[in-house]
């Protein structure tokens, strides 16, 4: 895919900008979220959502836009965020890069080792199959400072589809989440 549009650009003779591709839609926030405009990706709230402290919402700071996520599903499941679609994957990308800037302001961690605020890759095949998942950036410190974690995803074979989910799992706490970037080697 990164070849066939490098290849486009060099035919139609623009400019070569070795600008990073991120296949996260809006993964700066920058779009509002608004539940009429199907065409666009936009983010929605996952998990566990029946307790009334559960929230998401998108918080705009002087220059800085970034995603809420607060929790009280505390050992009962899990609350977060995810892509409302799934980012596709070409066959010829083996591994890509995550990147993402957060900051956790309020952490009760679950008794398990994975019970905390985390990202979550999860791979699918053309028949929406679960076929892998895999546990990226988790946060065990607390941080009123933005932090910019990356991570390398191994696409598994078969896999055609990524979803992508930030989340508090088993645990309870209040993060800020911005830049979420996932990008082909």
């Amino acid at each position: 895919m990164k070849s066939i549009l490098l290849f486009s650009l060099i035919c139609m003779g623009l400019p070569l900008i070795a600008e990073e591709i991120n296949l996260v839609l809006n993964g700066d926030f920058s779009e509002h979220h608004t539940h009429n405009k199907a065409h666009s990706m936009k983010w929605m709230a996952i998990g566990f959502s029946g307790e009334a402290a559960n929230k998401t919402e998108r918080v705009t700071e002087g220059e800085v836009t970034y995603q809420s996520i607060v929790s009280a599903a505390y050992e009962k499941n899990h609350f977060g965020i995810a892509p409302r679609e799934f980012i596709q994957l070409s066959p010829e990308w083996k591994t890509l890069d995550l990147s993402m800037t957060f900051r956790v302001l309020e952490q009760t961690p679950g008794k398990d080792s994975w019970n905390r605020f985390l990202v979550a890759a999860i791979y699918f095949n053309d028949f929406d199959k679960k076929i892998s998942y895999e546990i990226k950036l988790k946060q065990n410190e607390l941080s009123k400072d933005w932090v910019t974690q990356t991570a390398t995803l191994t696409v598994p074979q078969n896999a055609t589809q990524l979803k992508l989910e930030i989340k508090f799992l088993g645990a309870d706490g209040v993060a800020h989440v911005r830049n979420v970037k996932v990008s082909p080697k």
